[in-house]
């Protein structure tokens, strides 16, 4: 199995490049894929390959990596670089439906490793207690210490998994989804995690609790698929992949016992039958069969230090998202829209890029309605150029050489109009209008120009500050950097309302008829910049 580099020293990337490796979540699936063959020769492998993970688990009780284990065969957790801690999540919960399912197959002494195993994984969960709002990973390790509770008969760790998902229901109940919102790939794992709570559970509260959730995980996922051409909504928390992965059409086939078909292949199903089943609550069915009226779903993330507003769009040519406020670091879609047809879709993705990566300290805020977005883009000074989940030193400097906001989309344009004069772009791409007006761009002395590119089958529309020739940019030097944008999708060509920008105080206002979006472009750490957002919409 190809080695990922991005788990590993960055002394060890040259060397796994030209090496296989073998991830040690990925073969507890293998594993669990031979138990359900009932073959000997299989039973045997899997047994194997179970008792080789088992003991790379660190279970020293003074180790900081305490229950979790290495992401791959050939490490060791003492020894790598940075273990992932939710790794005890992801091994203790294949560990469990092993112990649950499949015990018949293993020997005493290998069951009694298992159970160590998941044991050693619940307790480090616990000792992390992470973030519930981390909402995949706080789902799957209340899995895994609640069920472990109940196997094993431990009270102190079934009460602290109680209180965990009675936080978790809660906190996501109040506000209709789930704070790591609209996110494909770990919306999945969480529905996934609460699919095997519903399996495994038996305390009765927590099956109320946990059947809450589940019904909701599924209506966020019902309620963001469009039908027309086989996405998933946006704005997106975090996402791998601009298009849906087939599994997750595979998965809605599935939870829908047939009744929805998306005409996968053959291999598609087969290769990516779930563990357990996930099946989808009847009443919510019709979302997946019927095209999308025009629409406006909105959510508000209250657990954060600013109430964060979701707005989507769709109809039945297009689907527009946004997020009230948002880093652009590259798993987030903060502005997505999609077109197209389920053969063939596209879309529109907002970025900003510093020498060619996604660069996490450019801070987006927006206000919508329907096809039209007022947005602005300003940067935190506290946060890593590729992570915002790590800090840097504040009002530090920048080394850069490119540096461009990017709208990426894919789909064949076959109209395009450019006013360098006017800071106006508009394109028509698979019958669907694109417009954008940059009314404000200033970075230090950069102010930037539009610029079309195209590359790898996708136009880019980019918004240029400077390429070419390295500088450096410090951000307690620059007293304003910030843009201010409008931008449409319809499928009617009219002109743009008017967008009226102000600068005042270090403060960019926007207004365009009733929207109206007041942000900070002096460079700042997140918390503050994030904190001083307004945005209004009297529609």
């Amino acid at each position: 199995m190809p080695f990922s580099p991005r788990y590993c020293h960055p002394a060890l990337k040259l060397f796994f490049k030209f090496y296989k490796v073998h991830s040690t979540r990925d073969s507890l699936d293998y594993a669990i894929s031979l138990f359900q063959t009932e073959d000997p020769a299989m039973l045997l492998r899997a047994q194997k390959i179970l008792s080789r993970v088992i003991s790379l688990q660190d279970v020293d009780l003074a180790s900081p990596h305490y229950g979790i284990w290495p992401k791959h065969w050939e490490e060791s957790v003492s020894r790598i670089f940075n273990p992932d801690p939710n790794w005890a999540d992801f091994l203790g919960s294949s560990l469990l439906l092993i112990k649950l399912k499949y015990r018949h197959h293993l020997s005493l002494a290998l069951e009694s490793r298992v159970d160590r195993a998941i044991l050693h994984a619940a307790r480090s969960i616990q000792n992390r207690n992470v973030d519930i709002n981390y909402t995949n990973i706080a789902m799957r390790g209340t899995y895994v210490v609640l069920v472990a509770a109940e196997v094993y008969g431990i009270s102190d760790l079934l009460q602290y998994g109680l209180k965990r998902l009675q936080q978790i229901h809660h906190s996501t109940m109040c506000q209709g989804i789930f704070t790591e919102y609209n996110s494909p790939v770990y919306q999945i794992c969480t529905l996934d995690a609460l699919g095997r709570l519903r399996l495994h559970i038996k305390h009765a509260q927590a099956r109320i609790w946990t059947n809450d959730l589940y019904r909701l995980a599924w209506q966020n996922i019902a309620q963001y698929f469009h039908l027309p051409t086989h996405q998933w909504a946006g704005p997106h928390s975090r996402s791998y992949s601009n298009l849906l992965e087939p599994y997750i059409l595979a998965l809605i086939e599935r939870g829908t016992r047939g009744k929805i078909k998306f005409g996968l292949p053959e291999a598609t199903m087969v290769a990516t039958q779930p563990d357990i089943p996930l099946p989808c609550p009847v009443d919510l069915e019709p979302y997946f069969l019927n095209a999308a009226q025009p629409t406006t779903i909105i959510h508000n993330i209250l657990a954060e230090l600013s109430v964060r507003r979701l707005t989507t769009y769709m109809n039945s040519s297009f689907t527009l998202g946004s997020v009230s406020y948002s880093d652009l670091w590259h798993q987030r879609c903060s502005l997505m829209a999609y077109w197209g047809t389920p053969k063939d879709p596209g879309y529109l993705k907002l970025r900003f890029l510093c020498d060619g990566d996604d660069f996490a300290p450019a801070q987006f805020f927006s206000v919508q309605h329907e096809g039209t977005i007022l947005a602005g883009i300003t940067f935190a000074t506290d946060i890593d150029k590729h992570s915002p989940y790590v800090a840097c030193q504040a009002n530090g400097s920048l080394s850069v050489e490119d540096l461009r906001l990017r709208f990426e989309l894919l789909g064949v344009v076959t109209a395009l109009n450019l006013s360098k004069e006017t800071s106006f772009l508009e394109c028509q791409v698979e019958g669907v209008w694109v417009r954008l007006m940059m009314t404000y761009a200033q970075l230090g002395d950069l102010t930037g120009h539009w610029e079309v590119i195209y590359a790898e089958g996708k136009t880019n529309l980019d918004w240029i500050f400077c390429t070419g020739s390295r500088r450096v940019l410090n951000w307690s030097q620059i007293s304003v950097a910030g843009m201010a944008m409008g931008v449409s999708v319809s499928t009617d060509h009219w002109s743009m309302a008017p967008i009226q920008t102000t600068l005042e105080h270090q403060r960019l206002t926007l207004s365009a008829q009733a929207l109206r979006l007041s942000f900070q472009v002096c460079p700042d750490c997140q918390s503050t910049l994030v904190q001083t957002l307004r945005t209004s919409n009297e529609i």
